[in-house]
């Protein structure tokens, strides 16, 4: 129960992280929507699913800007990279212990 609050606010969070970021283009926003989806994933291991949304939304926003090649690339592979690093301890924690 309390964890399915918890994704909601993080994917919530996520997503307005990542309409920011293909709107101003900023690095920090990316970080941001890295941020917030990792913590989407540690709560969840359905964060995935809003992580595949999140680099679907992102990829539409930048065709339909027509952004540089370099700055969307650039953004892509911070957020990718803060969520992943921070979710890779997060999904230790799910496994049934032996």
């Amino acid at each position: 129960p309390l964890n399915d609050v918890a994704l909601a606010v993080f994917t919530t969070l996520s997503f307005a992280a990542a309409y920011r970021a293909v709107t101003t283009n900023d690095l920090r926003a990316y970080a941001a929507t890295g941020i917030f989806l990792a913590g989407a994933l540690g709560v969840k291991l359905t964060g995935f699913i809003f992580l595949a949304s999140s680099a679907f939304l992102l990829g539409w926003r930048w065709i339909d800007r027509r952004a540089a090649p370099q700055s969307f690339v650039r953004g892509v592979v911070t957020t990718g990279f803060v969520a992943l690093l921070l979710a890779g301890g997060c999904s230790s924690a799910e496994e049934s212990p032996s």
